[in-house]
């Protein structure tokens, strides 16, 4: 008989500050972290590497704010690990 997995922990972010909405005349997929969102991401990739925190997997959302959020947050080294992009291909980004 095998041992059964222990629980799987799933941690969400969100991502920081994007400046003002109606500033941005891009495509929504393309808009990126403004400099006062970049702020917190930075202090929340030092305190998880300062926390030892240390995730088998970072999962994102193609969407250029949330990788941004996502490679700024995981930069500490305790979280460096690969960012995979698991949004279906072939599907819209969210708008």
């Amino acid at each position: 008989m095998s041992a059964r997995p222990g629980p799987v922990r799933l941690h969400l972010l969100r991502h920081p500050d994007l400046g003002d909405p109606d500033a941005w005349d891009r495509p929504d997929e393309v808009r990126s972290l403004s400099p006062k969102g970049r702020r917190p991401a930075e202090r929340l990739g030092a305190f998880l590497a300062s926390a030892d925190f240390a995730p088998d997997a970072i999962v994102t959302s193609p969407l250029l704010r949330a990788r941004e959020t996502a490679e700024i947050a995981a930069d500490g080294d305790a979280l460096r690990r690969p960012l995979r992009d698991r949004r279906a291909a072939g599907r819209p980004a969210a708008s």
